[in-house]
């Protein structure tokens, strides 16, 4: 959830991520999520980073599309953070590792470099198990079903 410190709105009145006592937390954040992925994408001028915070957002509310969205901005260097300094950066990356089943050799965000071999790796194999994946609300994740 941290990932919401990157695109929660700030000032007097801003309305953060607090969803009521009984709520159902994974509706809750589905529709936190939206509300601000829309105002966001309303917004013509909307930067790359932003782009892939959304759908960073869109990926924890079970959208397997929104990885190609990250995918598709991968960084041409390696992103260098000064003691966490600038995580929203890296944050999309973040999510993408996380969330889905990737093999090990994968998995390391460092090496996620555009046009690199391990680029069209994640893709292949994105492309290989899209339909398998499925979004697993408790666990934050998606995993493969099926053989």
């Amino acid at each position: 959830m941290r990932i919401l410190s990157c695109v929660a709105p700030v000032g007097p009145g801003a309305q953060g991520f607090a969803p009521e006592p009984g709520d159902d937390i994974f509706a809750a954040y589905r529709a936190y999520a939206k509300q601000i992925a829309e105002r966001w994408r309303a917004d013509p001028d909307l930067d790359p980073l932003s782009r892939i915070l959304i759908a960073a957002l869109d990926l924890l509310a079970g959208h397997i599309d929104a990885a190609n969205e990250i995918l598709d901005e991968l960084p041409t260097a390696p992103i260098k953070l000064d003691h966490g300094a600038g995580y929203c950066l890296v944050a999309p990356f973040v999510v993408l590792a996380a969330v889905l089943p990737w093999p090990d050799a994968l998995k390391n965000t460092a090496t996620w470099i555009r046009g690199s071999e391990t680029e069209q790796a994640l893709r292949d194999w994105l492309e290989a198990h899209r339909n398998r994946l499925a979004w697993d609300d408790e666990a934050g994740t998606y995993r493969l079903i099926g053989a």
